[in-house]
């Protein structure tokens, strides 16, 4: 399960444990895109992800960089 908040440009990790915890996601990760399309609130990313296949590919922001997380849904 994630816990997320809305920021400019992407939704704020504030909790991560489960299937996203394994893949790699981390508190304080901004999440810009999932699976190519850009997330501006904490609704478009859950409904994007529920129109997703057994994966989704996150495009985060951490310490400045970017970076892609896989996280496999179910």
């Amino acid at each position: 399960e994630r816990r997320e908040a809305e920021v400019a440009g992407g939704v704020l990790v504030e909790d991560v444990r489960g299937p996203a915890a394994r893949a790699g996601l981390q508190q304080g990760d901004v999440i810009l895109a999932l699976n190519g399309k850009p997330v501006n609130s904490a609704e478009e990313l859950r409904t994007l992800a529920g129109k997703s296949g057994k994966t989704v590919a996150l495009l985060v922001q951490r310490e400045g960089g970017r970076r892609y997380v896989a996280i496999p849904l179910g």
